[in-house]
Order: structure tokens, then C-alpha cells, then sequence
């Protein structure tokens, strides 16, 4: 410890091990089960069921009848951290460090009138959960748990929305958002002895607006436009954090901006048979500037330099038959992180989603959903340096798969 001398500044370098596989970033887009069949293509308009509201309020409007959605997907990432190599030598490669994850979701749309609509919806659009071996924290002399550790954060989104159609053509909707955020955080120095360089447990609320409009220019043609608000995220909690002068230092609060979010669909019924559908999702990321802990000494931060990231996805619904629905999609999903920001902790770049789903007519009003999509990730290079002294790089890369169910009805 004296040789490699480590600041609360230095720790906090290492400090989030953000991570979703479902997106760039951390952010969750894996609301509903049809969206994970059609690689979330169109999701702003199509309205097959209540699950629209996750993405676009204005979009509610299309409903004459109550509708309940309710499922869950499964998030199951497989990613591997290779080639690591740190200022004392080599470590070995690190197989499947992040964790599979239940992502839940319901909706609840009631028509007003012909031209007034409301819903409620519970659902999440930031998490991660990743864990590094004992094995990997006790490299490197013990540094390597610098660069490791724990995380899990995730965020619970419940929302509030109202829509109403000003003409027959066009239709405007605004949400309001309440969200909790949950996050712990652990990092060390490890060996026989291991020392906490780094831990704080903590929850907090904020809430936050969206909005959008969809214009149909008829039955079968059909555009929508949807913004979320980002939010400033402040989880009050308990930590501590190791200075090289004062040594343990109490940390108090956590803060950290979750970006704003837009998006444009299509959707397109080209045939009785077939819809085309496609979305362009923006994500604010560079509002993502810096994690912020409170602590006994004033505030530590940890600058991340992110930049605005796109999405794009285009897919296609075919109906089988009254009873059977089948859709498919593909998405391009661009990272949000430049190559001299990359972290290990971090095995964030570039993939492409592969979806295919059906949907089941199990009675006149009920009808069960389920969707699969296979992720592919590219293999980037990682540059760490933790102080003059300390540098660890390494090769990473993120594989995986969703599946989605949810059951819809109407009443």
C-alpha cells in the first residue's frame, strides 16, 4: 500500500461496473415479450397490446377496451474477460462474470372515451448485476479487485399516463414517472487478508416525465415519436471509501444521471397478411458524466466521458393464422462508450440482436406472447490505467440471450 498508493479519487475509477446485456450502457430495453421477439422494432407504435406504454403514452389511444399485459423476461449474458494482463503480469481469463436476470413488467390501459385514454405501468429501464471470482479480486497481488468486485443496481419505473386523440389522424400522450433506484457496490484489495477499498449499499426516488405523439395516416400506415425525461438518481445509504491520507472515510450518498431517451417507429401492413416495423432509438449517454459519492471530505467523483448513442432496429409480423402470429426482427445497437474510456469492469461495445417470437390466440380476448433474441457482441480491447503505477488491460466480450412470455387480454 505504500508503494502503490491508492485515493479515494483513484477507487473511485473502478467505482461502477455498469452492465446490462439487453442494451448499450446499462439501460434495459427488454419491456415486453413481443418487443423481445422483433428485436424491439417498431415498439413506439405497433400497440398490440398495453406494453406500449413503456415506450410511447400517445400510443394508447388505439385501444377500445381495457387492457392488461403482465410477463417477465429472462436475461441471461455470458461474458468473458480474456487476455488480462496487469503492471505484475498475466491473470487468468474470467468466464461468465455478470449475472442472469428477471426483468417483470405489467400494464394497464383504460379507455375514457373515444378519445381519451389512461394507463398504468411498472417496468425497468436501467440495471446490472455483475461479480467478479475471488480468484480475479485476489490477482495482482490483490489489485485486480480494484478493477472487479460487485455491482447491482437497477432502477423500478412506475408510470402514470394519459393520452388523447386531437384528431382522428394524431394523438398526444404524457406519462409521469416515479423510479427507485437500488444499487451496491464492493471493491477491494484482496488475499488472504482482503480489504474493503470501496463499499457503500443504498436506495433512493426521483421522478421524471415522458411524452409522444402518434400520427396514423391511416389503418395500416402509422408513425409514432416518444421522449423520456432523464433524471438525476440520488441513493442515500451507507459506505466507506480508503484515502491514502485520512484513511477510511464515510461515504453518505451516491449520485448519478440517467440519460434521456427518444424514439421514432413505423409500422407499415403492406398485406392482410404482413407489417413491416422499425424504430431509431436515441439515447442522451453523455449526460451520464460522472458518478458522484458523498462522503465525510466532499464529494469524490468519477468522470466517465460517455457520448450520445443510437439504436436501430427494423422487423416484420406475419399472421399465420386467427390463432398463430409469428414476428422477427434485427437491431443494431451502437455503444455508448469510446475506445480510450473502456473499463474491465465495463464489457460494453458494439452488438447486434437476432429476434424471432410468436403469439397464441388462446381465447377471443386473451392471447400468450413469447419472444427469443440472441445477442452479439464485439470483442473490444481495454486499457485501465488505475494510477501512474498501476495499469491493467485486457480483451472482453458480451454474448446473450432473452427470452421473453406475457400474457395479454383484453375486457
Amino acid at each position: 500500500m505504500k508503494q502503490y498508493k491508492l485515493s479515494a479519487v483513484a477507487i473511485a475509477v473502478a467505482a461502477l461496473s455498469v452492465f446490462e446485456a439487453s442494451a448499450a450502457g446499462f439501460q434495459v430495453t427488454t419491456h415486453s415479450a413481443t418487443g423481445v421477439g422483433r428485436a424491439n422494432a417498431g415498439e413506439a407504435v405497433i400497440a398490440d397490446n398495453a406494453s406500449v406504454l413503456a415506450r410511447n403514452p400517445a400510443a394508447i389511444t388505439r385501444f377500445d377496451s381495457q387492457q392488461l399485459s403482465l410477463g417477465a423476461n429472462l436475461v441471461d449474458p455470458s461474458t468473458n474477460v480474456t487476455n488480462i494482463s496487469s503492471t505484475f503480469g498475466p491473470i487468468a481469463d474470467q468466464k461468465d462474470v455478470t449475472q442472469t436476470t428477471l426483468v417483470p413488467n405489467i400494464y394497464f390501459v383504460q379507455p375514457v372515451n373515444d378519445r381519451l385514454s389512461v394507463g398504468l405501468a411498472a417496468f425497468s429501464n436501467f440495471g446490472t448485476s455483475s461479480e467478479f471470482s475471488d480468484e480475479f479480486n485476489n490477482s495482482a497481488m490483490g489489485f485486480a479487485g480494484l478493477v472487479g468486485g460487485k455491482t447491482k443496481i437497477t432502477t423500478y419505473n412506475a408510470n402514470a399516463s394519459i393520452a388523447y386523440k386531437i384528431t382522428d389522424g394524431l394523438s398526444l400522450g404524457l406519462g409521469v414517472n416515479l423510479v427507485r433506484g437500488e444499487g451496491e457496490i464492493t471493491r477491494k484489495i484482496g488475499g488472504e487478508q482482503p480489504v474493503d477499498m470501496l463499499t457503500f449499499k443504498g436506495d433512493g426516488w426521483a421522478t421524471g416525465l415522458d411524452a409522444g405523439l402518434m400520427y396514423e395516416v391511416n389503418e395500416n400506415h402509422r408513425f409514432g415519436l416518444s421522449y423520456r425525461q432523464g433524471i438525476k438518481m440520488n441513493a442515500s445509504g451507507e459506505g466507506v471509501a480508503v484515502h491514502e491520507l485520512a484513511g477510511p472515510i464515510a461515504l453518505s450518498e451516491l449520485t448519478l444521471n440517467l440519460p434521456d431517451i427518444a424514439e421514432f417507429s413505423g409500422f407499415h401492413q403492406v398485406s392482410d397478411a404482413f407489417a413491416v416495423h422499425y424504430s431509431v432509438q436515441w439515447t442522451k449517454w453523455s449526460e451520464f458524466e460522472k458518478l458522484t459519492f458523498k462522503s465525510d471530505l466532499g464529494d469524490v467523483d468519477r468522470d466517465y466521458g460517455w457520448q450520445d448513442a443510437y439504436r436501430y432496429a427494423i422487423g416484420g409480423t406475419y399472421t399465420i393464422s386467427p390463432k398463430w402470429t409469428a414476428r422477427a426482427g434485427i437491431a443494431l445497437d451502437n455503444s455508448p462508450i469510446p475506445a480510450e474510456k473502456r473499463v474491465i469492469s465495463i464489457p460494453c461495445s458494439d452488438r447486434v440482436w437476432y429476434s424471432a417470437g410468436v403469439s397464441y390466440q388462446i381465447s377471443e380476448k386473451g392471447s400468450l406472447d413469447f419472444g427469443l433474441t440472441f445477442i452479439s457482441s464485439e470483442k473490444v480491447d481495454v486499457y485501465e490505467p488505475l494510477n501512474e503505477q498501476l495499469a491493467f488491460s485486457a480483451q472482453t466480450q458480451t454474448d446473450a440471450l432473452i427470452y421473453g412470455i406475457q400474457y395479454s387480454r383484453s375486457f
